[in-house]
């Protein structure tokens, strides 16, 4: 593979990562104006038992593919046959419990859609493995043409839906559209590489099995503290709050997800190449991380500004009371995005028992801190969001930053303390202004754009002034490792 197919690759999934959550933000905004809040939060109970489902069933079978050089037919069709009943039988099982969670969230429709959303499973397990092996075979143009179709015919179908008032199975079955027509593309395109046959030893692929579960393990308990506030506040708060904060949480992380995710293309192999050199990795993650918050800061100290116009423009005057949610969620998303580059560090150097024990930790603070907040409001669960943030900043340098390239405190919060200042007088200025609106704009879109807009070429210039250096040795870095 000449390193022209590899770039244009990286090229090409980063647009399809781009557009799938643009249109997913698009498909969302559009919705709005049609289905219910409690449609919404519906929905999120469902994603949370699909999700962790998912993971329950995964078993790392996809690592296993990525990192096995000489995996032949007969392996491979083992790792198939298996995770295909583990998917049918996870499926059964949790049927037999759909009347005691219909039960528990005081919600009879969930008796019928969670078995018709679970259907995703068993598509899912169709294409799974073979989007690996596309993956691991450098497909990485037509996965990202499968992507950006899926997602478009997702959201004609889906709005096509809405306008027949066909309400959350909008939701629902537009989702599984999506997963079966991607799924079907992995499995005919993966035929090519490897052929599926009829054959299953778990005798033989019992090694690669224990490869996995230890990842497994680690994702499901990471799974659960990042969805731990769905859950609860689904019970506790009811559908229709559950709705407005995770259309809220789903819009603010989405934003992040698109940086993080171009990021880590550049950052997993560059790591990768110098995992053994902790002074040049600790380096090298400063600079990153400097360059990384210049770009994320601004983005949500802007939102959290803009946070009523923006949900307003976005979802609907319906929605309205969601903007002090995203302006709080804002604020938590800070510490997503300081902390997602530590996960490059993990892989790269292979010690991701680090994260097993650092998730493990950090559940022993959510989960008290989420069921607390939701006694009182859902506000308070977006504080305790933001607590968490701060707590798990602490963590995750303590227990994978210094342990694995032994960064300093001092050094990982000096990396982003300029533009933090930064954006925090941006956001106390620009708080005054939009209050005041001096330009006497009438519209809320136009009062968005137009303090939107001066809000970021003020924080730009006063990066370009005051970290200039900074931002010529982060270029450099990056013209270095494509060089590479």
């Amino acid at each position: 593979m000449s390193k022209s197919a590899v770039i244009s690759g990286a090229k090409w999934m980063t647009i399809s990562t781009i557009v799938s959550s643009i249109v997913g933000i698009l498909r969302l905004s559009i919705l709005a104006r049609f289905l219910d809040k409690s449609d919404f939060g519906i929905v999120a109970v469902l994603t949370l038992i699909l999700g962790l489902t998912s993971m329950f069933s995964d078993m790392g079978f996809a690592t296993v593919i990525m990192h096995k050089q000489n995996l032949d037919r007969r392996q491979f069709s083992s790792l198939f046959w298996i995770q295909m009943a583990v998917y049918f039988i996870l499926y059964i099982i949790i049927i037999c419990f759909t009347h005691p969670i219909s039960l528990f969230y005081k919600e009879p429709i969930l008796h019928y859609l969670i078995p018709l959303s679970l259907l995703d499973l068993l598509f899912i397990g169709i294409g799974k493995l073979y989007e690996t092996v596309l993956q691991k075979n450098f497909q990485f143009k037509i996965l990202a043409i499968r992507n950006i179709i899926s997602c478009i015919l997702s959201l004609v179908l889906a709005v096509i839906m809405a306008i027949m008032g066909c309400g959350v199975y909008t939701l629902v079955l537009s989702t599984l559209f999506a997963t079966a027509f991607l799924s079907v593309w992995n499995f005919v395109l993966g035929q090519k590489h490897i052929r599926l046959q009829f054959y299953c030893s778990v005798k033989e692929i019992l090694p690669l099995i224990k490869i996995g579960l230890y990842q497994t393990g680690t994702q499901i308990v990471d799974y659960l503290c990042t969805k731990l506030d769905v859950l609860i506040i689904g019970k506790l708060l009811g559908m229709e709050v559950l709705g407005l904060y995770n259309l809220s949480k789903e819009f603010v992380f989405r934003l992040i997800q698109i940086i993080n995710t171009i990021v880590n293309r550049v950052l997993t192999p560059a790591f990768a190449k110098i995992q053994h050199e902790k002074a040049r990795m600790s380096k090298t993650y400063c600079y990153v991380l400097q360059s990384l918050t210049s770009l994320t800061f601004p983005i949500l100290t802007i939102i959290s500004i803009l946070s009523v116009q923006i949900i307003e423009v976005l979802y609907g005057s319906n929605y309205k009371e969601a903007g002090l949610l995203t302006a709080i969620l804002s604020l938590a998303a800070v510490g997503t995005a300081v902390g997602n580059p530590v996960r490059n560090i993990i892989v790269a150097t292979g010690r991701t028992d680090l994260t097993f024990k650092y998730v493990w930790v950090r559940s022993i603070f959510t989960i008290p801190c989420v069921y607390v907040c939701s006694l009182y409001s859902i506000e308070m669960v977006a504080w305790g969001q933001v607590l968490l943030s701060i707590i798990d900043y602490y963590l995750q340098w303590k227990m994978e930053i210094k342990p694995s390239i032994g960064l300093s405190f001092l050094d990982l919060t000096k990396s982003f303390l300029k533009q933090g200042c930064i954006s925090l007088l941006l956001g106390f200025v620009g708080f005054i202004i939009f209050s005041t609106n001096p330009l006497l704009f009438d519209t809320v879109i136009i009062q968005a754009v137009v303090y939107g807009v001066i809000a970021c070429f003020v924080y730009f210039a006063s990066i370009y002034i005051f970290m200039n250096s900074e931002l010529i040795n982060f270029l450099g870095l990056i013209k270095r490792i494509i060089r590479n």
